[in-house]
C-alpha cells in the first residue's frame, strides 16, 4: 500500500503548542483508547509551550501505559522524568516503585514506595504496593504491617485483604489467612 505523500511533517512532529485533540487524547483516560493516549501524550510532552503540570501528567499516563504493556524500562524512563519535574509526585513514586518491583529490583521499589509514603502518608496504594514488595522480598511481617495500614486507610478493597491473607499464609497463620480471604470474598465475590 502506498499512501499519499505528505508535503510537510504532521503538526505534532513540529512541536507546536499541544492541540486540544492531543490534550484530550492524553488526559481523558478511559474515554479514549490507549492507542490515542500513546499519540496524545507524546505530543503533549514534546510540544513547545506545554506547562510543567501537563508535561508531568503526560509522563504519568504514558508511563502507566508502558507499565500495563510490560515495557518496564520505558515506564521507568517516563516515571524518572515525571519525578525530575515533580520530586514529590506520590503517583510517580508509586508507579516507579511498582515498575522496579516488576523488574525484580525490590530495594529500589521499597525505597520509592517509602518515599511516596513520606510524601502522602494517607495513600493506601503506597502502603499496599510496599507490602507487595516486602512480600516478594520474603518479609511477611513487614508486608502485613503495610497491608494493615492500607486497610486502615481503605477497608473496602478486597485485594488488600487477599494479599494480607497471602502473607499470613506464608507465615503459617492459616486462621488469620482464612479470615482475610473470607473478607476479600465478601468485598468482591467475583
Amino acid at each position: 500500500f502506498r499512501g499519499p505523500r505528505l508535503r510537510e511533517r504532521p503538526a505534532f512532529d513540529r512541536n507546536p503548542a499541544p492541540s486540544a485533540a492531543f490534550r484530550t487524547w492524553c488526559f481523558v483516560g478511559s474515554k479514549v483508547t490507549i492507542a490515542k493516549q500513546m499519540v496524545g501524550c507524546p505530543a503533549v510532552i514534546d510540544a513547545q509551550g506545554t506547562g510543567t503540570k501537563d508535561r508531568a501528567g503526560a509522563y504519568l499516563i504514558r508511563g502507566a501505559d508502558y507499565l500495563n504493556r510490560s515495557e518496564i524500562d520505558r515506564a521507568i524512563g517516563d516515571f524518572n522524568e515525571l519525578i525530575r519535574i515533580d520530586p514529590n509526585s506520590s503517583a510517580g513514586l508509586i508507579n516507579r516503585g511498582e515498575a522496579y518491583r516488576r523488574k525484580g529490583e525490590l530495594d529500589l521499589a521499597i525505597a520509592d514506595l517509602t518515599r511516596a509514603i513520606a510524601v502522602k502518608r494517607k495513600s493506601p496504594s503506597a502502603w499496599f504496593n510496599r507490602g507487595i514488595a516486602y512480600s516478594d522480598k520474603g518479609d511477611p511481617d513487614r508486608a502485613i504491617a503495610d497491608y494493615n495500614q492500607a486497610i486502615r486507610l481503605n477497608s473496602r478493597d478486597a485485594w488488600y485483604f487477599n494479599n494480607r491473607g497471602n502473607s499470613y499464609s506464608d507465615k503459617g497463620d492459616f486462621g488469620s489467612a482464612l479470615t482475610d480471604y473470607n473478607q476479600a470474598i465478601a468485598l468482591n465475590p467475583k
